[in-house]
């Protein structure tokens, strides 16, 4: 749980849904991004009390934002939220103490289904894995309420084609956001994110990071991310801050 964009190629690569694309880039293709100049990466502070997903991600009511030229918007519809960038819609539901995302879709094409074959979570840096019993009809994303840092990593399939997906996710107090011209703050708690994929035919995609395989696919050992990243504002939404470029509204 974007369910992660930027340079012009064949998928919206830096698109922080940049995942989506580039699965659905195997299935049925996605479009081009643009780039911008590097943001510096925040460093991590002390864990908060429990914060909720919802206010990050502008999944409590419909939000535009702009970044880089680019939008993302949010439609919410009580606990479903379409997250698009571009032309492509990121399904998300929030079911119980999960934020889960069920699918992608391309304006006018059908959504693409996410099966979950296996998802683990750790709170130690990947030194211990706990494998999640989630209530999720595609693949568990986030847990709504987050308290620490964490790692979250999932085994599955969009439609056909087989994928593995790792994000660590931790949250950080107060940074500031120079492009912001929104109303203020321009300094806001985030949850900072880094992420890597793979999928079966395109292999790594190594501008976020890479790690190992067993006979052909990623065993979930290894993982490097890369310097990207980016950064989820308090009631601003996703690009806050990012390796890329940042927020402006």
């Amino acid at each position: 749980m974007k369910r992660l964009a930027d340079v012009h190629a064949a998928i919206r690569w830096l698109l922080v849904t940049a995942f989506a694309c580039f699965l659905l880039a195997v299935i049925a293709g996605c479009g081009g991004g643009s780039s911008a100049s590097a943001a510096p990466a925040p460093s991590p502070v002390a864990a908060p009390p429990a914060w909720d997903y919802r206010d990050f991600a502008a999944f409590r009511r419909s939000t535009v934002g702009h970044f880089n030229g680019n939008t993302w918007r949010t439609t919410v519809n009580g606990n479903e939220i379409g997250l698009k960038w571009g032309v492509t819609t990121e399904q998300f539901r929030v079911v119980g103490s999960w934020v889960c995302l069920d699918a992608y879709e391309d304006d006018g094409q059908p959504a693409h289904r996410i099966r979950t074959t296996l998802a683990e979570i750790s709170y130690d840096a990947g030194a211990s894995w706990q494998v999640v019993v989630h209530p999720c009809v595609g693949q568990p994303y986030s847990p709504l309420l987050i308290a620490a840092p964490f790692t979250l990593r999932v085994w599955g399939y969009v439609e056909h084609v087989a994928f593995f997906w790792q994000h660590t996710i931790t949250p950080m107090r107060q940074i500031r956001n120079t492009c912001w011209t929104g109303p203020p703050p321009d300094t806001r708690d985030v949850l900072h994110q880094q992420e890597v994929w793979w999928a079966a035919g395109n292999g790594w995609f190594t501008e976020r990071g890479t790690g190992n395989l067993r006979d052909g696919i990623p065993d979930g050992t290894g993982i490097v991310y890369s310097p990207w990243f980016q950064s989820i504002g308090r009631e601003a939404g996703d690009m806050w801050v990012s390796s890329a470029g940042c927020l402006s509204k």
